[in-house]
């Protein structure tokens, strides 16, 4: 990309790539792949799952500049961090991120676009408003909207993430230490404090699932038992870096953790490995501890 190229010269498609991190992807995978082909004009997939069998499976319909293989899962904001960089190096000049398990939309491009080109001059994170378990939008339209695309929130989850990549660097990248959970929220609550403006956009662009239907009914995602101790670790790392800044957020965090405990003990299953977990990420959340977990089949 030529340095001569000004700011809005740059906001076109052809300037733009999806970076989708990938932990042992479906077979499905393959087709979410050509809706993103349909919608970027570069992608890049970073996969963290140290199998041959699944670089066999991604190798198989992605080019040898579309994927990089990490020798061992290195946690999501790494991944995320190696894919932005890569797009980079490559020319583009803004990126958008995504889960494996999520479908990008018809248009979605368009809508990115649109929300970066109306905040033009400022520094933005975007995120995607997306169709969840039951099909209904994330956040409904608003009376607090920024030009005719985004609105402005707090956080917003990494996956459909959108920014400059001149942004993205600036900010330093996704904290690698949480591995995973919250480092979405870190990086948005990071970027505030800097004076971002972080926006949701009006219209859906990606359909994304949080974790496996709870069979309980009070809306918390149903996942791994290990990653209880990610949740509740780094929840607690965020709210220690960030409660003078953003006081309300983080009550209402403390809050998901008491909901998240109450839906181990009364509805989820494994609870008393689940439990472990969680008491152990509150303990390393509350000495300031970070990175991956070792060991963690011995819960």
């Amino acid at each position: 990309m030529s340095s001569n190229l000004t700011t809005d010269e740059c906001l076109y498609k052809q300037y733009g790539c999806a970076v989708i991190v990938t932990y042992y992807p479906d077979q499905d995978f393959k087709g979410r792949v050509e809706a993103f082909r349909r919608e970027f004009s570069s992608i890049v997939v970073v996969d963290n799952s140290d199998s041959d069998v699944v670089r066999q499976y991604l190798t198989g319909f992605l080019a040898s500049g579309e994927l990089l293989c990490n020798p061992s899962n290195l946690g999501v904001g790494a991944a995320f961090n190696a894919g932005v960089e890569h797009a980079s190096m490559c020319g583009a000049f803004w990126v958008a991120c995504f889960d494996q398990d999520s479908l990008i939309l018809s248009g979605a491009t368009n809508v990115y676009l649109s929300v970066l080109k109306e905040c033009l001059g400022r520094d933005v994170i975007v995120g995607s408003n997306y169709n969840g378990r039951r099909n209904l939008p994330l956040v409904k339209r608003s009376a607090d909207i920024t030009g005719n695309s985004g609105f402005a929130v707090t956080t917003v989850i990494s996956s459909g993430t959108v920014c400059l990549i001149e942004s993205w660097q600036r900010l330093g990248g996704l904290n690698e230490s949480y591995f995973i959970d919250s480092v979405d929220h870190e990086f948005c609550l990071r970027a505030k404090a800097q004076g971002f403006l972080i926006l949701l956009t009006v219209e859906n662009t990606i359909v994304h699932n949080i974790g496996l239907d709870n069979t309980g009914g009070i809306g918390v995602p149903l996942h791994a038992p290990y990653r209880k101790y990610y949740i509740f670790r780094n929840v607690v790392l965020t709210i220690k870096e960030y409660y003078l800044h953003y006081p309300l957020w983080c009550f209402v965090q403390l809050i998901r953790l008491f909901v998240e405990f109450f839906s181990i003990v009364f509805f989820e299953p494994e609870k008393k490995k689940r439990s472990r977990c969680a008491f152990l990420g509150l303990l390393h959340g509350l000495k300031g501890l970070a990175g991956a977990l070792v060991n963690k089949e011995r819960f």
